[in-house]
């Protein structure tokens, strides 16, 4: 969940150069949330997590 959060923030700082604002904070949230509740980051079982 932090990196889902995490991630397009980093991206818009990085990539665009724009300020990180409210709006921009919220939409990355709201994202994160709308990807939890749609299980997105439920693991399936006998699934490995990748490392690296």
């Amino acid at each position: 969940m932090i990196r889902a959060v995490s991630a397009p923030l980093y991206y818009h700082l990085l990539i665009s150069g724009g300020r990180l604002d409210e709006t921009v904070a919220d939409r990355a949230a709201e994202a994160a949330a709308i990807a939890a509740r749609a299980g997105v980051f439920v693991r399936v079982e006998g699934s490995r997590r990748r490392s690296g």
